[in-house]
């Protein structure tokens, strides 16, 4: 026995032997890989400030109500809810494609979210009005602060440049219009004519502000100013007699010049 161990080649063959018996107690899977499906934390998280996208006919219809953003909570695996919420590679939007006219309740809905992904967004509806779109024309009034005028000045028919806009907006709105004013912002006193451009206001019959569009925004105003007084000599003239025992010896003016107003 010792003689057989001293043998190199009776220790490769008992090698050969046992490495045979390992490799046949290993259960044979061949070189397929077992996927082990475990399932994803869950949680769920709030994105706030998302802008709201409308489809609908601009060219023709004005829409009112939708709101500038809103706010959409979603929930299930982390991974697909961070990237959400990093990347904020979704669309919330309102399709008024096939809208009619009026006042309506529409559902805002969500696209490009992935699909494992639970959302809820808030408002989940909004009631907007849909109105037809109009363009018209309108003359526009000049104002300014008159108090600003110095002691003597007075100012004459404003010249506005050009005198009429054209005003787009839904037509219940335009409906409403009263004033279209041309506002010159001036704080200092006026004493000379002067020539701003001025914003247009447009406003209803409360002077509330209306949502239109104005083309041109602004106008070229010219307010003219002119000196309503003059400087002419006093003189005196006697009028009838002095009672009897009284003398005028001589008459004396604090000023020997004033000034005349005229309208």
């Amino acid at each position: 026995m010792d003689k057989l161990m001293d043998n190199p080649w009776f220790i490769k063959i008992i090698a050969l032997l046992l490495a045979l018996l390992l490799y046949s107690s290993v259960p044979q899977t061949g070189n397929k890989l077992t996927d082990v499906n475990v399932p994803g934390e869950q949680t769920t998280a709030t994105i706030t400030d998302i802008p709201v996208k409308v489809y609908y006919d601009t060219a023709n219809l004005v829409v009112t109500g939708i709101p500038n953003t809103v706010e959409m909570t979603v929930q299930n695996p982390v991974t697909h809810v961070q990237s959400a919420k990093a990347l904020k590679n979704f669309e919330v939007y309102i399709d008024l494609t096939n809208a009619k006219i009026g006042r309506q309740t529409v559902k805002l809905k969500v696209k490009n979210l992935s699909d494992k992904l639970k959302a809820t967004i808030s408002p989940a509806t909004v009631s907007v009005s849909v109105q037809e779109k109009i363009t018209k024309e309108f003359r526009v009034d000049a104002e300014f602060n008159s108090n600003l005028l110095d002691e003597g000045y007075a100012a004459g028919q404003p010249v506005v440049e050009p005198n009429k806009v054209k005003i787009t907006g839904a037509k219940n709105v335009i409906d409403r219009i009263t004033y279209v004013k041309a506002t010159v912002d001036t704080k200092n006193h006026l004493n000379d004519t002067i020539t701003k451009d001025a914003r247009i206001s447009v406003l209803d019959r409360e002077l509330n502000k209306l949502d239109v569009v104005v083309d041109p925004e602004t106008v070229k105003v010219t307010i003219p100013i002119k000196n309503t007084s003059k400087q002419v000599p006093i003189n005196i003239i006697q009028n009838g007699t002095p009672p009897s025992g009284v003398t005028i010896d001589s008459i004396t003016l604090d000023s020997t010049e004033g000034h005349y107003y005229w309208e």
